[in-house]
């Protein structure tokens, strides 16, 4: 913050030291001190009270030589103090506050960009999973895999995709600098990577029910299992770790908001 508490001779001598100000002492007299005339960028300048020449220092009076050069003069009794801040320092400021404004508003778009990205892709696993239970089942009953060839490799690129997306968005220097201050950037991440974990498994039960329909061998389709029921567990959590971390940024964008 630009602000500059000044006493009446440090103002002079930072006039006089630019040659703002110029004074003469063949003007009367103010309470036994010879009276100074006081010129601000060739205009000259009264006050409540004439400058003074005291000890070979020249006093002038502050508020009328800030307010002439476009400042604005407050005086706390309490403390003695009086406060000049310029009004360039004052626009500064203005819109230094603005910008700043403005970045948190650009970091809290990508943070809630990144959370319904991630939503999104949360939504996949449960339909993977009645697509791998329905495609098993009508294996069964008609002994046809039509539904096990839909879910070949190109069937899962577009959820590596949408993934690979979410991750490229959080490692994105406004978010990874962000981290700090909003926890729930981490938060929303961890529930992406479970869900990603699930839906690797999923593929992994897909393509395990594949090779045991190809080659009839049980341990097969005990792979399976053991991948549909991990996958089913990993899905689960990642909910968990969704809404988690759903309330978790609700708190700190609010919390972010009312101290902004």
């Amino acid at each position: 913050m630009n602000k500059s508490r000044l006493a009446i001779a440090a103002l002079v001598m930072a006039l006089a030291g630019t040659g703002v100000a110029a004074a003469a002492s063949v003007n009367g007299e103010y309470k036994g001190y010879p009276i100074v005339r006081v010129i601000v960028n060739g205009k000259a300048v009264q006050g409540d009270a004439p400058g003074i020449l005291l000890d070979n220092t020249t006093l002038v009076p502050l508020r009328a030589v800030s307010e002439s050069l476009g400042a604005n003069v407050s005086w706390d009794p309490d403390t003695s103090t009086a406060t000049v801040v310029l009004a360039a320092s004052a626009q500064e400021e203005k819109g230094s506050g603005v910008a700043e404004d403005e970045a948190e508003r650009k970091l809290k778009t990508s943070v809630d960009q990144l959370l319904k990205r991630t939503e999104t892709y949360m939504e996949h696993p449960g339909v993977v999973r009645e697509k791998i239970r329905i495609a098993k089942e009508f294996y069964e009953i008609r002994k046809e895999n039509y539904y096990l060839a839909q879910l070949s490799a190109a069937y899962w690129s577009e959820f590596e995709k949408q993934f690979a997306e979410i991750l490229s968005l959080a490692a994105s220097d406004e978010l990874n600098q962000a981290k700090p201050k909003y926890r729930s950037i981490s938060s929303i991440m961890a529930a992406a990577e479970k869900a990603h974990e699930a839906m690797a498994d999923y593929k992994m039960a897909a393509d395990q029910y594949n090779s045991y329909v190809e080659f009839g061998r049980a341990e097969f389709q005990q792979f399976y299992i053991a991948s549909y029921s991990k996958a089913f567990e990993e899905e689960l959590s990642a909910k968990k770790l969704l809404d988690e971390a759903r309330t978790e940024w609700a708190r700190e964008s609010a919390k972010s908001g009312s101290s902004s």
